[in-house]
């Protein structure tokens, strides 16, 4: 009499390729709290926009080995109603200040079923004044120039592919541009840094 076969085990979702493994596709969401400080140089003086606002990241990417990403993103930092200093004076400016920087990056992961991450970013940067007055000349163009980004975390798994975290993130740019003033042309130059801490949603 031959002796019954017991059936293989189900499979575990576990066990499934690519479980709990950042390969393949890279998209990651982030928002959160962030802080700049821009100074701008001209020969008409010296002045300094700063203030606190939002965090925003989105970056797409692919993972040409596990736990390595390459791709591209946009990261942003802006200050709701910046102080704007110059000339031994401060006031409040009703609008936003903000730096973004759109760019190719690169995230590594050294364990790559792990949460911990650490990358960067070069590109394209811009710097603008938005006030709420229509009629101030402060924003009428944006600063252009390039940047660097950098930044840490780690992401906690909530399912096969999706996690949750938070990282934090420091944006570095420089920008120029030209603005007429009492019939004079000013250079500008800005220099920008800016802090966030995000909380993050990544797809991996």
């Amino acid at each position: 009499m031959a002796t019954p076969v017991a059936p293989p085990p189900p499979k575990r979702e576990e066990d499934e390729p690519g479980y709990h493994l950042h390969d393949t596709l890279y998209l990651r969401m982030s928002l959160g709290a962030g802080w700049v400080s821009t100074r701008i140089e001209s020969d008409a003086g010296d002045m300094r926009v700063k203030g606190a606002g939002t965090g925003l990241d989105l970056l797409l990417g692919g993972t040409p080995t596990p736990g390595l990403v390459l791709g591209g993103g946009i990261f942003a930092v802006s200050a709701n109603d910046p102080r704007i200093e110059s000339g031994g004076q401060s006031d409040e400016l009703a609008g936003d200040a903000s730096t973004t920087l759109v760019g190719p990056f690169i995230d590594v992961y050294l364990d790559a079923k792990s949460g911990f991450h650490f990358g960067g970013a070069l590109g394209f940067s811009t710097f603008q004044i938005k006030p709420d007055d229509s009629d101030s000349d402060i924003g009428e163009k944006p600063y252009n120039g390039g940047g660097v980004v950098v930044f840490t975390g780690y992401d906690a798994w909530i399912s096969p592919n999706w996690s949750l975290g938070g990282y934090v993130r420091f944006l570095g740019a420089r920008g120029k541009r030209e603005r007429e003033v009492a019939s004079e042309t000013l250079d500008e130059q800005a220099t920008s840094a800016g802090f966030s801490i995000l909380f993050t949603a990544l797809y991996h």
